[in-house]
């Protein structure tokens, strides 16, 4: 048996952009919204109660300084949830599932089958209600986990199910 190490044309190997996303459930959106929108609430509340709470501060810096800022950052965390929103984008293939994110950072995984162990899919409860599901595929290796968030619960059912086989067809 001779020993070959030949040549890869990097040219001809399939790139990311080749690979067919499609995008997350857009009542994903309304899910994010809720979600948030509950943050948000929390931290207006916190805001605006911590001068009740602490007796020694002075109301007119903290109005001034402190409500704009904080409504700042909610709007500008609004902005970069809304912008990232339409970034979330998945793709199948014969033998890996692919899942990209990210507006200020874009991420993309990219996860073979034969180094999936479990798949799981996750519902909060506005997720429920809007009848959107995370599917989180598992490795065997720590921290490779893929987890695609903001499907439609049918879709995640079809998924995992597809994912399951592959699994399945691989360990016979």
């Amino acid at each position: 048996m001779t020993f070959r190490n030949n040549q890869i044309d990097l040219a001809a190997l399939p790139t990311i952009e080749d690979i067919q996303m499609d995008p997350i459930d857009k009542r994903y959106y309304k899910v994010l919204l809720l979600n948030h929108g509950i943050l948000y609430i929390a931290l207006i509340a916190l805001a605006i109660g911590l001068p009740y709470m602490v007796t020694k501060l002075s109301w007119m810096p903290y109005i001034v300084l402190v409500l704009p800022m904080l409504c700042f950052g909610i709007l500008l965390h609004a902005f970069v949830v809304r912008k990232g929103f339409s970034q979330r984008k998945y793709g199948l293939r014969e033998h890996d599932i692919s899942y990209a994110h990210g507006w200020v950072t874009a991420k993309h995984y990219t996860l073979p089958f034969v180094r999936t162990q479990h798949v799981e899919i996750n519902q909060g409860l506005f997720s429920k209600y809007y009848k959107v599901a995370n599917l989180k595929v598992y490795t065997a290796g720590d921290g490779d986990d893929v987890h695609i968030k903001g499907l439609s619960a049918q879709r995640a059912e079809e998924l995992r199910t597809f994912i399951i086989s592959k699994i399945n067809n691989a360990s016979v």
